[in-house]
C-alpha cells in the first residue's frame, strides 16, 4: 500500500512539473488566410503617379532650357521678329552634304523634300524679281560650311532648267567650290578675268546637263578679296544683268 501510494504521489509530481514547463498559447483563429488577389507592396498606383509627374516635371524643365540656350530660330515668325527681314522660304538640312553630290532636278524622279523646298524659294524670288531691273543676288552666310556652295549649285541648276538664263558666279576666291559641285574643272576663273588675264567670255562655262552658265574660282594667295572691289567686278555684274535673266 505504501509503495502504490508513494508511485501515485510520483505520478502527480511529474505531472505537475510537465504542467509548469509547458506554455500556454493565448491565441485563437479569427478568419481562415485567403490567397491575396494583389500585392500589398509596393503600391504600384501610387508609384506610377509620382513618376509621371515627376517626368513631366523634369521633361519641361528641360524643354525650357533647351529653349533658352538654344541657337538659332525655331519658326519663321521668330527669325523675322528678331531680324526684321522677310523670309522667303526654309530648307532642311542635308545629312553627309559633301558626298551627296549635286542632285539632277531635270530628272522626274527627283522629288526630294529639299528639290520641294527649292522650288518654293525658287517662285519666291521669281516673284521679288518679277519686273525689278536688278535680277542679281547675292548668297552669303555667318559661318563657314554652310552649304552656300551646294545651295547656289542646286537653285541656279533648278532656275536654269525651267527655261531662264541663269548665271552663277562663285565668288569665294579662297577655295573652289562651284566647280567641284557641277563636275567641271575649268582653267580659266574669276581670279583670271579680275587679274586681267583673260576676258569675260572665256572664264564662262555652260553646264551641259542643266545649261546653266557659270564662272568657277580657284584658291589664290594674297589679299585676294581686293580683287572683288576692282572697277572689273563691276563691269562683269553689268555685263551679266544685260545678258542673264538671273545673276
Amino acid at each position: 500500500a505504501n509503495r502504490h501510494i508513494y508511485e501515485n504521489f510520483l505520478e502527480r509530481l511529474k505531472q505537475t512539473d510537465e504542467a509548469l514547463n509547458f506554455e500556454q498559447m493565448n491565441a485563437k483563429i479569427i478568419a481562415r488566410a485567403q490567397l491575396p488577389l494583389e500585392p500589398f507592396k509596393p503600391n504600384k498606383p501610387l508609384i506610377m503617379t509620382l513618376f509621371a509627374f515627376s517626368g513631366m516635371f523634369t521633361g519641361i524643365t528641360l524643354a525650357l532650357l533647351l529653349e533658352y540656350f538654344a541657337r538659332g530660330f525655331s519658326s519663321p515668325q521668330a527669325l523675322e521678329d528678331k531680324l526684321g527681314v522677310e523670309m522667303i522660304g526654309m530648307l532642311p538640312e542635308i545629312p553627309n552634304l559633301k558626298r551627296a553630290g549635286t542632285p539632277n532636278f531635270a530628272d522626274p524622279k527627283h522629288n526630294s523634300v529639299y528639290s520641294e523646298a527649292l522650288r518654293r524659294v525658287m517662285a519666291s524670288l521669281q516673284h521679288t524679281f518679277n519686273g525689278n531691273a536688278q535680277r542679281s543676288f547675292l548668297v552669303l552666310s555667318s559661318l563657314p560650311q554652310e552649304g552656300k556652295g551646294w545651295l547656289c549649285a542646286s537653285l541656279a541648276s533648278l532656275m536654269a532648267q525651267s527655261g531662264k538664263k541663269v548665271l552663277l558666279l562663285d565668288c569665294d576666291l579662297h577655295k573652289k567650290t562651284i566647280g567641284d559641285l557641277l563636275g567641271y574643272s575649268t582653267e580659266l576663273t574669276l581670279n583670271d578675268y579680275l587679274s586681267g588675264e583673260a576676258d569675260i567670255k572665256d572664264v564662262i562655262h555652260v553646264a551641259e546637263d542643266s545649261k546653266l552658265h557659270f564662272i568657277g574660282s580657284r584658291p589664290s594667295e594674297g589679299n585676294v578679296q581686293t580683287l572683288l572691289e576692282t572697277e572689273a567686278m563691276g563691269v562683269l555684274i553689268d555685263y551679266a544683268n544685260a545678258h542673264y535673266d538671273l545673276v
